[in-house]
């Protein structure tokens, strides 16, 4: 069994570092379980970036590039890690529309952003100002989850899309066994399996000179959150609570954003911290055990956990050992 358990710790729900936005306990269905404050989370994802220093190689404060996921908000001093495949498009059209009064047509316009602002788009003495003095916003989500909703958006069929015309054929004629007498174009067309692509990220991972794509690229490679000091973190699993306070530090009230969560049972006060995740039913125990090296430390550093036993994805303790997410 792979299993992975955060620091127990168990109180009410107190957004660090804006203490007017306390909100309700909800609990996990049928479990104890309950949403971290911001304290706990942040204490956690500092422990483990102390026990684990080479988490800050990746983070180059010279190299403009190393902020192309910082999403610049100079209405409201705010700066947003995108992080693909975890809300991405819901915090896209919450900025957009605090700034515009509209909602985006186009749900992946770089370039409506580009117009706003891009932190690796700024002098390195406007990056740190704005490092140094912005509300900075950091959204996470159980990365194995994160990875099957990749594979769906992304690689279960042919698409014009640069991510699949960069990786989709290529993964397939790595990994494919031609049947009979079908060509490699017509195995093209159907779309890689999951399976396919695990073993492609875990390809990419062993190989020098390669690199995982952005929506699969681990998060603290994408946001630095052991150099970065973030303000709020946000779990997708818990975004009806967690947005409060993004709504509220954008001007904005829940009612324009009645839908923010899709994961929300459709019970008040009732959220779902567990998935079980069949996908990986199929996936090989090397494969398994090198995928999840792969995201060790986006799990210990948000507090996710995997049962490899049953396949579940949790956000937070078991039910019985009284965690939080």
């Amino acid at each position: 069994m792979i299993f992975y358990t955060p620091v127990q710790i168990v109180a009410s729900v107190v957004y660090a570092n804006d203490n007017s936005t306390a909100h309700t306990d909800p609990t996990v269905k049928g479990c104890t379980n309950r949403i971290c404050s911001q304290k706990q989370r942040f204490q956690l994802l500092r422990s483990h970036c102390e026990k684990n220093p080479q988490l800050k190689d990746s983070y180059d404060e010279e190299d403009s590039h190393t902020y192309y996921r910082l999403l610049v908000d100079d209405k409201h001093k705010l700066l947003y890690c995108a992080l693909p495949k975890a809300a991405s498009t819901t915090f896209y059209n919450m900025f957009y529309y605090s700034y515009t009064g509209k909602f985006l047509e186009d749900i992946h316009c770089r370039q409506c952003w580009e117009d706003q602002g891009i932190l690796s788009h700024f002098s390195k003495s406007e990056r740190d100002k704005r490092l140094r003095d912005y509300y900075k916003i950091m959204v996470v989500r159980h990365p194995l989850d994160r990875l099957i909703s990749c594979w769906n958006g992304k690689f279960t069929r042919q698409y014009r899309h640069p991510t699949w015309l960069q990786n989709g054929p290529r993964m397939i004629e790595m990994f494919r066994e031609l049947q009979g007498n079908t060509t490699l174009k017509e195995e093209i067309k159907k779309g890689a399996s999951f399976n396919e692509f695990v073993r492609y990220a875990n390809y990419l991972e062993a190989t020098e000179g390669e690199d995982h794509n952005r929506h699969w690229r681990p998060h603290h490679r994408l946001c630095h959150p052991c150099s970065i000091e973030y303000d709020l973190i946000v779990k997708v699993e818990t975004m009806q609570e967690d947005s409060k306070a993004v709504l509220y530090k954008l001007g904005l009230n829940q009612s324009e954003f009645p839908l923010i969560n899709a994961r929300r049972t459709g019970e008040s006060e009732t959220l779902n911290l567990e998935k079980t995740l069949m996908e990986y039913a199929d996936i090989g125990d090397e494969d398994m055990r090198r995928i999840h090296e792969i995201y060790d430390h986006d799990m210990q550093l948000s507090g996710y956990e995997w049962d490899g036993d049953e396949y579940r994805a949790r956000c937070g303790a078991p039910c019985n050992q009284n965690g939080c997410c």
